[in-house]
């Protein structure tokens, strides 16, 4: 089989009488380095810095000079190249030195060289889907007047409006819950102006022995409260509780989950051989925290935005081409998967995950 390579996505093969005549080798780009030497002391110290960008270069022919034209339009162009070589493979390029297009009408034969990052990526390589943590309360949609506020739960929203005459407490009912032994965490989010108010998971009325952790959560505004409680025995609920402080102007609303604490992690392999720098997207509602490997990373304070993409290569955070970068806290740089078996681990109300860009190679 001829070379052949395909630039954003389109295959040299398509132009009739453009030949790709050889193709650059396989290569590990050169790691940069900062050398110090130090007075009294045998040797140097020398620290990474990083890969370096490098260059590729291959000859290509003609066999018509009436397609120089289009020569000239296929490799006027950046972004990913792949070498038939390596037909798996992508890499980032930008063509940066110029190309004798006279010597290729003359003699038919020129050079071309390709400035390409460090990292290459697999063409193959799907993106990946993780659920969050599964949910252990079943909600009942319910509707209640009391005291002046009016209270409505759908699905694992909760919405309030009016004036309490009075504190008042209300209990939603949920479909009975008997937690097995284990570690849980209890995470609350409110919308709205909260002050005052609490809330949690109880069984039949509130009191501390029946209460999910040791007591009730003070909701914040625009914020997650959440506790954790560890039972040895199987544990019944069957009720959210709710309370309004008298006088208290009621207008928000708050989403409710509750996990088993083993269960808000994922696994994913970074097949490459180098760490990588993957794109992340993250499903869900309130303030979230995203770790890997054990380490926390990122604070995002989602709040209702639904989602947001953390693009750990190019440091940015985006929802629909719009930089969100003000709702992530972090160092971009710490999230890095490396070769092999990793975990990412979460906490907060989390729907959903998209992973991709996971893995990479040299």
């Amino acid at each position: 089989m001829f070379p052949y390579i395909i630039l954003n996505g389109v295959s040299s093969k398509t132009i009739n009488g453009l030949l790709i005549q050889n193709l650059p080798p396989i290569t590990k780009p050169e790691m940069r380095t900062s050398i110090e030497e130090i007075d009294g002391r045998d040797g140097d110290i020398i620290t990474d810095l990083g890969y370096s960008a490098y260059d590729k270069s291959f000859e290509i022919g003609i066999t018509d000079k009436s397609i120089v034209n289009q020569v000239i339009g296929f490799l006027n162009s950046e972004g990913t190249v792949t070498f038939s070589n390596e037909p798996t493979m992508v890499y980032r390029y930008k063509i940066v030195k110029q190309i004798d297009f006279e010597r290729l009408l003359r003699f038919k034969t020129a050079s071309v060289t390709m400035h390409v990052q460090p990292f290459k990526k697999c063409l193959t390589e799907k993106e990946l889907t993780f659920s969050g943590a599964e949910q252990k309360i079943k909600f009942i949609d319910y509707y209640a007047e009391k005291n002046g506020v009016i209270a409505a739960c759908r699905g694992f929203k909760w919405a309030f409006s009016g004036t309490a005459t009075q504190n008042t407490a209300f209990f939603f009912p949920i479909e009975n819950l008997k937690l097995s032994p284990g570690n849980y965490r209890l995470d609350i989010y409110s919308s709205g102006n909260t002050a005052g108010c609490e809330s949690s998971l109880v069984n039949d009325s509130l009191a501390f022995s029946y209460c999910f952790g040791e007591a009730p959560l003070n909701l914040l505004d625009n914020s997650t409260v959440s506790t954790t409680a560890t039972y040895e025995t199987f544990k019944p609920f069957n009720n959210i509780y709710v309370n309004i402080p008298g006088g208290f102007e009621a207008d928000f609303s708050f989403y409710i989950k509750l996990t088993l604490v083993e269960e808000n992690k994922v696994s994913i392999i970074n097949k490459g051989n180098v760490y990588s720098l993957p794109k992340i997207t993250i499903y869900g509602v309130g303030d979230i925290n995203l770790g890997v490997n054990g380490k926390d990373v990122f604070f995002i304070t989602l709040g209702l935005e639904e989602y947001i993409t953390i693009d750990t290569t190019n440091l940015e955070a985006v929802k629909d081409g719009v930089l969100k970068n003000r709702l992530v806290t972090g160092n971009y740089d710490n999230f890095e998967l490396k070769s092999g078996v990793n975990t990412i681990n979460y906490d907060g109300i989390v729907e959903k995950i998209i992973v991709n860009d996971y893995s990479r190679w040299l």
